[in-house]
């Protein structure tokens, strides 16, 4: 058999190995850089600003919940809010595809726990 001698290295496997790494680390970076939940925001015109960071809460759109980042189960998230003094800031973190009766329970465990500054996070126009 007779031996041949490259004339050239083929790059093709390795171009395809770093565009992957490329992409997983573009993604990682981007929910780092903002450092929050992703979350798909409904617009609103008027948008009110706060001093102290509120509570937050945040329902995503594949069902999870979560109290400021740590996630919560959503029946019984009242006994992980005993935590918190009842005139704290709650801000509300929806994203727009969640259906109305979630983000009414929530809202309604945070009354029944005597919660008054409740608001919701909106995207301005």
């Amino acid at each position: 058999m007779e031996e041949r001698e490259f004339d050239y290295i083929n790059v093709i496997p390795f171009v395809d190995i770093m565009l992957v790494l490329l992409t997983i680390v573009l993604t990682t970076a981007t929910f780092i850089a903002r450092g929050e939940i992703p979350v798909n925001i409904p617009e609103a015109k008027n948008r009110e600003g706060e001093s102290e960071p509120p509570v937050v809460i945040t329902l995503t759109a594949n069902g999870q919940l979560f109290i400021n980042e740590s996630e919560v189960r959503e029946s019984g998230f009242e006994e992980d809010l005993d935590g918190y003094s009842s005139n704290s800031s709650i801000l509300i973190r929806a994203d727009k595809t969640v259906y109305i009766e979630r983000l009414i329970r929530v809202i309604d465990g945070l009354k029944g726990k005597g919660f008054e500054r409740v608001s919701m996070e909106v995207e301005g126009k």
